[in-house]
């Protein structure tokens, strides 16, 4: 699997799961357990993915829960029930409020119950400033810090002066491409994916330190409407991009940082699935396997159009 590849498979990791919160003993041989993936964000649909685990090694293709009952409560009041719309695959219409907490149960014939809980959290208040340097600088003002948010860039193949009429969303835009790189000199950054490396000077700005891929940055007492607080995000120069923030829930936070650690340690080119084996993954799915979390995704897009209205 080439360099490109293993990326493009990282970030649809990230993007599909959620997180865990309990380390889970490898079943025995020929055991099968049940495997829930569903994590909840600020969009009109929810996805879930229910199959069979597998053993170690044994290849990518993972057996589906043909037939199930997943119902999603919220503060303990039934929302919604999930409806099959894919191998393996289900959805279900519906928002998830800031604040509230959820309980995901779900019924398979000749199994436990599976159940999981978890919080939807309030997004983080961040603005864009008018000081970034829209290729390769953007300058952020917090001014909210009740959770823990990781943060990415995405370079852009939408850079045309219309966008500045009508500026794109993450789902516009068919070229996506996470940068391998990033910078950032905000305090609260966990240095756990850093490796001492600092980002090129650019005029008028300082060097950052180099995290890679994602930053993940804890919450801070320190930080609200009346003390805000400005940091700097630095990526190679682009001539448009996306900086993603995802406000995480305990368990999505936890989760995450758990997968890079264990890609960074079990890093290979050749099997990634690996990375995710049932020895290696954590879970707050009880009677199963797997992951139910929640994260609030805010983003802000620039050009280079936008240095010279």
């Amino acid at each position: 699997m080439n360099k490109l590849n293993l990326v493009a498979f990282l970030l649809c990791a990230l993007y599909s799961i959620t997180a865990c919160v309990q380390e889970i003993p490898t079943p025995s041989p020929g055991e099968r357990k049940v495997s829930v993936s569903c994590v909840l964000h600020n969009s009109d649909t929810q996805r879930l993915t229910l199959t069979y685990s597998k053993a170690p090694y044994s290849g990518s293709y993972f057996n589906e829960v043909e037939h199930a009952e997943a119902t999603l409560y919220e503060n303990n009041q039934p929302v919604g029930v999930f409806t099959k719309d894919g191998y393996g695959e289900w959805e279900l219409a519906f928002r998830p409020e800031p604040g509230a907490q959820y309980r995901l149960e779900v019924k398979i014939p000749g199994e436990p119950v599976l159940s999981a809980v978890t919080s939807m959290p309030d997004v983080v208040d961040i603005s864009l400033s008018d000081l970034s340097d829209e290729g390769c600088t953007k300058v952020l003002e917090q001014y909210s810090s009740s959770n823990p948010f990781w943060l990415f860039v995405m370079l852009s193949s939408l850079y045309d002066i219309e966008y500045l009429i009508h500026p794109p969303v993450l789902a516009d835009d068919p070229g996506l491409r996470l940068f391998a790189w990033i910078g950032t000199d905000h305090k609260d950054a966990d240095r756990f994916n850093q490796d001492g490396s600092m980002s090129e000077e650019i005029y008028g700005y300082s060097k950052t330190l180099m995290y890679k891929n994602y930053v993940r940055v804890a919450a801070a007492a320190d930080i609200d409407s009346q003390h805000p607080y400005t940091f700097m995000v630095q990526n190679a120069y682009s001539d448009a991009s996306f900086v993603v923030i995802r406000t995480a829930s305990e368990e999505y936070d936890r989760y995450i940082k758990s997968v890079i650690e264990k890609k960074t340690f079990y890093e290979s080119d050749d099997d990634p699935v690996r990375w995710f084996d049932e020895s290696s993954i954590y879970s707050n799915i009880e009677n199963g396997l797997g992951i139910f979390a929640a994260y609030n995704e805010q983003e802000f897009y620039s050009n280079i159009y936008m240095l010279k209205l």
